[in-house]
């Protein structure tokens, strides 16, 4: 069974197709707190105020969607990478990074030219021990970024951090966000004094007999 799960993780495919979740969606609903308003803006069957209404709770409701998305990302690739850190206790490889943040700045260097790396930032992150492999000659983690054109990337880390972003990306935004964003949508609308859709003017009742 483990097996399965460490050939899916490491599938080529499956790494490629998701490096970008996060960028991906983040992409989408920004093009849709711009598009669907503007869309609904510019339909004629409605009124002027019923567009401006619902033009302004859609970008508040898409706002509020991206910022709860991005929030609970970065604990599911937490809680995914180290809930693989635990199913593959054996594989060494899964062993060297203490946590999903410290791999990520392993892996944004590696992806880097060499003549770029000694430079950044992120180098100062890198702890100096040594990698964790099957192989003879040990080479730290450092001199691996530092001698190398390509680094080794740890697929497996990669993988296990990219399927836990499309988990949360299906239950951030299906789930979560949809939620959460109408508990703070009314407020906000009534905060810039559209709290009533459309205001209805109240008929006059003859009561004369």
């Amino acid at each position: 069974m483990i097996d399965k799960v460490f050939n899916i993780l490491t599938n080529p495919s499956l790494v490629s197709t998701s490096q970008n979740t996060v960028a991906s969606v983040t992409i989408e609903t920004s093009l849709k707190a711009v598009g669907r308003p503007a869309a609904t803006l510019l339909d004629k069957h409605a009124d002027k105020k019923t567009r401006q209404y619902s033009s302004v709770k859609e970008l508040f409701y898409q706002i509020l969607c991206l910022g709860i998305y991005m929030s609970v990302i970065p604990l599911f690739k937490k809680g995914g990478f180290q809930l693989a850190k635990k199913i593959f206790k054996d594989e060494v490889s899964m062993q060297n990074f203490k946590n999903a943040a410290e791999y990520l700045n392993y892996h944004k260097l590696a992806c880097l030219p060499k003549e770029q790396r000694a430079s950044h930032e992120l180098m100062k992150l890198i702890p100096d021990k040594e990698i964790i492999s099957g192989a003879k000659k040990k080479i730290s983690m450092r001199d691996e970024l530092l001698t190398k054109e390509k680094p080794f990337k740890f697929p497996l880390a990669k993988g296990a951090i990219e399927l836990s972003s499309i988990i949360g990306s299906v239950i951030g935004l299906t789930i979560l966000a949809p939620e959460l964003s109408h508990l703070f949508l009314h407020p906000l609308m009534k905060l810039v004094g559209m709290n009533d859709k459309v205001q209805t003017p109240e008929k006059k009742v003859d009561t004369k007999v």
